[in-house]
C-alpha cells in the first residue's frame, strides 16, 4: 500500500472515530440513565448505570484535547469508563493523571481498503444479519460473556439495531447455532466493525475471521470501500490474515474501574 493510501486511511480513521460517537449515542439512548456529549474535540457516551459497563469516550487529536479529557472526567463522575485517546500528548497524559485515569496501554486501529491482498481460506460459517428479536439474545449472550457486560444491557443496546439503517448486527452460525457476532456501522463508503465476539470453545480457530470476511463481502456489494476495526495486541493476527493492517495506535485510559473489566482491550 502506498504512503498516500496509508495517509488516507489514517485520515478516514480519524473521521471514523468521530462517527462512532454519533452511533454510540443512538445505542445508549435506550439504556436507563443515558447521557451523551459530542463536540469537535471528542465524544462520550454513558449508560448511567455501573452494571451496564458500556461507558466509553474518545478524545480526538485537537489543541485542547486535555481540556476535553478534564470535562469528560467530570461528566463520568463515579461510573467506570474507558477513554480512547487518538493521540497521546504530554498535556493529555498530565491531565489524565490529575483526574486519576489509569493508562492501560494501546489498541491497534486496523484498516483495509477494497481490493486488498488475497484472503486465505477460512472455516465455513454462515454469515447473516440479525432479522428479528430472536436473533438478538444469542448475540447479546456472546457479547456479554466476552466483555463481562450485563446481559440485559446488551439486549437493550442490540435491539434498536434491527431498525437502524446505518447499523447492522451480524451473526455467524454453524448448523443453525450462533457462534460469533459483530456490529457493522456504515457511514458513506466506510464501515466500522465492532463488538466482535466468538463463543469460548471456538476462539482462535478462524471463526471471527470468517465472520468479518462475510461482513466485508456483503458490504462491498453495496458500495463500501474502506473497513476499520479496533482489536487487541494479541488478537491482531486474525485481522491481518484477512488483509487489515494497523494504521494507528490509540491509547486507552480507565476511570473508576476497580474490577479492571476493560483491561482486556489491550491484552
Amino acid at each position: 500500500m502506498s504512503d498516500l493510501a496509508d495517509r488516507q486511511l489514517r485520515f478516514h480513521g480519524s473521521i471514523w472515530l468521530q462517527e462512532m460517537g454519533t452511533h454510540l449515542a443512538e445505542w445508549f439512548s435506550c439504556v436507563p440513565g443515558y447521557r451523551h456529549s459530542k463536540d469537535g474535540d471528542g465524544w462520550i457516551a454513558l449508560s448511567g448505570e455501573d452494571y451496564a459497563g458500556f461507558n466509553v469516550g474518545c478524545v480526538l487529536d485537537r489543541p485542547d484535547a486535555s481540556a476535553v479529557f478534564d470535562r469528560y472526567s467530570d461528566m463520568i463522575g463515579p461510573l467506570p469508563a474507558a477513554i480512547v485517546v487518538e493521540r497521546l500528548t504530554p498535556s493529555v497524559l498530565s491531565q489524565a493523571d490529575q483526574v486519576g485515569a489509569r493508562h492501560i496501554g494501546q489498541i491497534p486501529f486496523m484498516a483495509r481498503e477494497a481490493g486488498g491482498s488475497r484472503q486465505p481460506e477460512s472455516v465455513a460459517v454462515d454469515v447473516q444479519p440479525a432479522a428479528n428479536l430472536g436473533d438478538v439474545t444469542p448475540a447479546a449472550v456472546l457479547f456479554a460473556d466476552s466483555f463481562s457486560a450485563n446481559l440485559q444491557a446488551c439486549i437493550n443496546m442490540f435491539e434498536p439495531m434491527l431498525n437502524n439503517p446505518s447499523t447492522t448486527l451480524w451473526l455467524g452460525e454453524i448448523e443453525g447455532e450462533v457462534i460469533s457476532t459483530a456490529v457493522a456501522l456504515h457511514s458513506g463508503t466506510t464501515v466500522g466493525i465492532y463488538c466482535l465476539a466468538t463463543t469460548r470453545p471456538l476462539r482462535r480457530q478462524g471463526h471471527a475471521g470468517a465472520l468479518v470476511r462475510g461482513i466485508m463481502a456483503s458490504q462491498l456489494s453495496t458500495g463500501a470501500r474502506s473497513f476499520y476495526l479496533h482489536t487487541t495486541s494479541l488478537e491482531r493476527n486474525f485481522s491481518e490474515e484477512i488483509g487489515f493492517k494497523p494504521v494507528a495506535w490509540h491509547d486507552v485510559f480507565l476511570l473508576n474501574d476497580t474490577t479492571d473489566r476493560s483491561s482486556r482491550l489491550v491484552l
